[in-house]
């Protein structure tokens, strides 16, 4: 990681999958394309859990390369312009 000071502790991720209903799911797929799909999804017992078909591109796509990730966001707020350096006229 590169920014050692946005660095997250376990119990932080936990929380946030426990209390999150929406993440994106990124996987590879057969063909090497990358794909990332947002669902919504359960965490229980340090698992994810999230509804899918039983065959289909998702699963088709763990199967081939399991290393995925997945990427919730908590709360958030939205800076205003005016108190954001990043906005320039």
């Amino acid at each position: 990681m590169r920014r050692k000071d946005k660095k997250i502790g376990t119990d932080e991720a936990i929380n946030l999958l426990t209390n999150c209903e929406y993440g994106v799911l990124s996987i590879v797929g057969t063909d090497g394309q990358l794909y990332g799909v947002p669902l919504n999804y359960s965490f229980k017992d340090n698992c994810i859990y999230f509804h899918c078909a039983l065959v289909g591109h998702k699963l088709e796509n763990i199967d081939n390369n399991p290393k995925v990730s997945f990427c919730v966001v908590g709360d958030t707020k939205v800076l205003l312009r005016e108190l954001s350096p990043l906005f320039l006229d």
